[in-house]
C-alpha cells in the first residue's frame, strides 16, 4: 500500500532503512565507493580552488547572524579545552604586553633560578587554586623587560612608582625603625 502522507512516508522509509541487513548493505556500499568519492572530491577541489578570504567572510557573516550559537560553541570549546585556552591566552598576553615568547620567558626564568629577581623566593601567590607564574617586570617608559618578580615584590615597586629614590627612602625608613 503506497503511503500518501509525506510525514508517514518519511517515517516508514527511515524505519525500513534501519534494518540490520540494510545497514550492512549501506556500509558495504560506502566502503566500496569510498576511494571513488575521495578521488572525485580531490578533482573538484583542484578544479575549484577556495578563496580563503571569501571563506572567512562567509564565516563572519554566519557568526554575526547567529551570536547565541557562536557563544555556546565558544563556551563549550573553552570548557573542553581549558588548559589549551589558558596557554594560548598566556602566549598572547606575553607577546602583546611585553614582546616576549614563552621560550624567552622560560629562558629568563631559568637564568633567575626559577625565583624572584628581588627576594630570591619562588612565587607564592595563588589564584583560582593554582600558583601564579612570576610577573614580568618592565620599565614603563621604555617597555624594556627587567626581569621576573613575585607578586609581592612586583606590587611593592609598583606602589612606589618604580622610583629608585622612593625605594631607597623606604629601605632607610625600615632600617631606622629597627
Amino acid at each position: 500500500m503506497p503511503r500518501k502522507d509525506p510525514v508517514m512516508k518519511a517515517a516508514y522509509e527511515r524505519a525500513r532503512s534501519q534494518t540490520p541487513k540494510r545497514k550492512a548493505l549501506a556500509k558495504a556500499n560506502y566502503l566500496a565507493n569510498r576511494a571513488k568519492r575521495i578521488r572525485q572530491a580531490k578533482e573538484y577541489k583542484a578544479a575549484h580552488p577556495e578563496d580563503p578570504e571569501k571563506k572567512r567572510a562567509a564565516w563572519r557573516r554566519y557568526a554575526a547572524a547567529h551570536p547565541e550559537e557562536m557563544k555556546a560553541r565558544t563556551d563549550r570549546y573553552r570548557a573542553q579545552n581549558a588548559d589549551k585556552v589558558h596557554a594560548s591566552q598566556r602566549r598572547a598576553r606575553l607577546k602583546m604586553n611585553f614582546g616576549l615568547t614563552t621560550e624567552q620567558y622560560d629562558e629568563i626564568l631559568a637564568a633567575q633560578g626559577h625565583v624572584c629577581a628581588i627576594c630570591r623566593r619562588p612565587e607564592s601567590y595563588v589564584r583560582f587554586g593554582k600558583t601564579c607564574p612570576l610577573s614580568v617586570d618592565h620599565d614603563h617608559e621604555t617597555g624594556k623587560v627587567r626581569g621576573l618578580l613575585c607578586n609581592h615584590c612586583n606590587r611593592g615597586i609598583g606602589m612606589l612608582g618604580d622610583d629608585p629614590l622612593r625605594l631607597r627612602s623606604a629601605v632607610a625608613y625600615l632600617e631606622r625603625a629597627r
